[in-house]
């Protein structure tokens, strides 16, 4: 078991345009009826985290909390306690909606807007992926025993469900299995099966075998990146981009972090599990599928 109070903080407060008005986070896609949420907090639980922050909207929180609490109930307890934040109305939010914006400030927003609950190391995890036991597992042991922070790396041909694009950042590592980038684009599959990764740079195009180590935003992270969060978003704010669509993005942070040698290193964990998640709605008859053939919540 995971000792010394570790959190996973768990990020539910996306739109999710491609999907619909329903929260992709409460999708029933296991076998009994449980949601992504709820396979992240039972996962989590098993792995030995002691406790769960989820930053939602204020808009969402209602229904994720009711959901949450009503399958507790149907399994016997909820895994862990779980404390709930409204990433909309932290000051930043607030401000940025009084220049018109609408959208969330982005993931690595959504974890400053947590920080004052996250006073040791945490995990990170979208609501809306199905990760399994033992990422969290990996992650758990890693911040219970060895310094710096730390990402899962997943293969890309065992986060695919369909073949629509989806949104995948490719880790690069140096020998030592240090991440030294993670880079934001798209894969694609072809009508013969083969994968090819997009760059937010259309111009960086790569073949892919299958085989690459993709984030899946499944950190482990120490307090040491909270200023640094912080810093990326006083310069997103300084660069006008509050009040335009842009979001300021995790990984991005992060990929800019492992450029400054004062940072400490981001190790990758890598794991042969699935990580499946909803990104259209489409995604959850597949999903489900894809649980129920190989178990899951």
């Amino acid at each position: 078991m995971v000792s010394g109070g570790l959190t996973v903080l768990i990020l539910a407060a996306g739109l999710g345009t491609r999907f619909g008005p329903a929260s992709k986070a409460l999708a029933a896609v296991g076998p009994r009826g449980g949601s992504p949420l709820d396979a992240t907090l039972g996962s989590a639980a098993a792995a030995g985290f002691e406790r769960a922050v989820v930053v939602s909207r204020s808009e969402l929180e209602p229904e994720l909390r009711r959901h949450v609490e009503r399958n507790g109930a149907r399994e016997g307890g909820v895994p862990l306690p779980v404390e709930w934040i409204r990433q909309d109305e932290d000051a930043e939010s607030v401000a940025a909606g009084a220049v018109g914006r609408v959208r969330p400030l982005g993931t690595a927003h959504a974890v400053l807007s947590a920080a004052s609950a996250l006073p040791g190391p945490f995990a990170v995890a979208n609501a809306d992926d199905v990760y399994g036991d033992e990422p969290l597992r990996l992650l758990g042991g890693h911040l219970s025993r060895a310094d710096g922070h730390a990402l899962v790396g997943f293969r890309v041909d065992r986060t695919l469900l369909s073949p629509r694009p989806v949104s995948r950042a490719l880790c690069v590592t140096d020998p030592d299995g240090r991440v030294v980038g993670v880079h934001e684009g798209t894969v694609t599959t072809a009508a013969d099966h083969t994968l090819t990764w997009t760059g937010d740079d259309p111009v960086r195009r790569e073949p892919l075998t299958g085989a690459e180590r993709v984030s899946m935003n499944l950190w482990g992270f120490r307090p040491s990146v909270i200023p640094r969060l912080r810093a990326a978003l006083e310069g997103f704010r300084d660069s006008g981009l509050v009040a335009t669509d842009a979001e300021l993005a995790l990984p991005t942070v992060v990929d800019r972090m492992l450029h400054d040698p004062s940072a400490e290193p981001v190790v990758l964990l890598p794991t042969e599990s699935r990580c499946l998640g909803v990104t259209y709605a489409e995604d959850v008859e597949l999903l489900r599928a894809a649980l129920a053939g190989g178990g899951g919540t």
